[in-house]
């Protein structure tokens, strides 16, 4: 029997092409504002340390300093644009198709092992769940990636009639849960205090299970949206 879906709440746009639209045309005013002038100061930083070094090789440190900050801010705003686009996707593909090319490509750039598995049968879920799911999923391969230094990660996707759900397990090296989130709590970090909080806002729950040298598993849980149809 097929799950008909309760309507996705309204989105500030008038449709799909209004939408896709908007997003290009915001990530384009970015690019220009943002990073186009970053990467112009620092080249001529870089520029200015080369015609130093012809005179005075000690004067070049503070111009250099300059221009590595100035390189660090572009990484970090790729990485959010980049990040933006992929939630272009999952709107534009759908999020198993979002979450798997994802899987793929930081398979390739780090050298690990990413399986991306599903289970049930796919419904066709609002994109606010879509894209929290997406969102969660991106900040436990990051955690898996860069702070546990995993080797094997496995995401998963499972459906049933009431749920839909996220798992993302690797082999990293774990870290002990409650002093984390307190820590993550007090100190405002995103993590894992905020992957449970859009768990939350939908009505689901997000679990973490890790510990040192056994990796972690994160899992989230979150229900289709009420009013549904049975047929």
């Amino acid at each position: 029997m097929a799950i008909k879906q309760a309507p996705s709440p309204t989105l500030p746009y008038g449709g799909d092409s209004d939408f896709i639209e908007s997003e290009r045309q915001r990530l384009a005013r970015e690019i220009h504002d943002g990073l186009i002038q970053e990467l112009t100061g620092a080249v001529l930083q870089l520029e200015l340390c080369e015609k130093m070094c012809k005179r005075d090789a000690g004067q070049i440190l503070d111009p250099l300093t300059r221009a590595k900050k100035q390189a660090r801010k572009c990484l970090h705003q790729m990485r959010q644009l980049t990040f933006d686009l992929r939630l272009t996707a999952v709107k534009e593909l759908g999020l198993l198709e979002a979450l798997r090319r994802n899987c793929d490509e930081l398979s390739r750039e780090n050298g690990i092992a990413v399986k991306f598995r599903v289970t049930g049968v796919e419904v066709d879920m609002p994109l606010p769940i879509a894209r929290s799911l997406f969102c969660i999923a991106r900040e436990a391969l990051l955690n898996a990636t860069k702070h546990a230094k995993a080797r094997h990660i496995e995401v998963g996707v499972s459906f049933d009639r009431q749920h839909v759900m996220l798992a993302v397990k690797d082999d990293g090296a774990g870290f002990d849960v409650e002093p984390a989130l307190a820590k993550a709590e007090e100190q405002k970090k995103f993590g894992i205090v905020g992957m449970r909080e859009r768990a939350h806002l939908l009505g689901g729950s997000l679990h973490v299970q890790s510990s040192r040298r056994s990796g972690t598993e994160v899992i989230a849980v979150i229900p289709y949206p009420p009013l549904q149809e049975h047929g």
